[in-house]
């Protein structure tokens, strides 16, 4: 979400996060009002050292039974933010199982039916309390009473040697 620019433009944040049911889920929770960039909430969760008015949002990660339980989820995240992130202050993700979307939502392709969501967990709250734990590894935070995490690209991100010391990649 390039609000900068949007700005420049004269278009507000609210109407870029509204073009999709997925993005205007975070306006009221990372915007206070036209004169802000951020929420002071947001803010808060993040501290003062938010470097530019863009968002990165990932929406969707998907890895195949055979590369689950390897780090490759948290190498993606990483590769992802090094990739899109630049000029991105914040990073958004809304750790939400996809085993839990309904099925009839989902596409029918092989490659669908070759992530056997089937075989997850069906413990809502296991599963997500899961994901956040894995996130957070990363550094994302979760704020508390919505279903989003955050983090702050003025972060650092753990190296690839790091990730390997902790155990968390093969």
């Amino acid at each position: 979400m390039n609000f900068e620019l949007a700005e420049q433009c004269g278009i507000n944040p609210f109407e870029i996060l509204d073009l999709y049911q997925q993005t205007n889920d975070y306006a009221h929770v990372i915007l206070d009002s036209d004169k802000a960039p951020f929420s002071i909430r947001l803010e808060k969760l993040l501290g003062d050292d938010i470097w530019d008015f863009n968002l990165l949002i990932l929406d969707r990660i998907e890895i195949l039974p055979e590369y689950r339980g390897h780090g490759i989820g948290l190498l993606t995240l990483i590769s992802l933010i090094q990739r899109f992130g630049e000029g991105a202050g914040i990073v958004g993700i809304k750790p939400f199982p996809l085993q839990f979307e309904p099925t009839k939502h989902r596409k029918s392709s092989e490659w669908t039916k070759s992530l056997r969501l089937g075989d997850l967990t069906r413990e809502r709250k296991k599963a997500s309390d899961k994901l956040k734990r894995y996130y957070g590894k990363l550094g994302f935070v979760e704020m508390k009473s919505t279903p989003f995490m955050f983090f702050n690209t003025a972060w650092a991100l753990p190296s690839v040697e790091q990730l390997r010391a902790e155990k968390l990649i093969d």
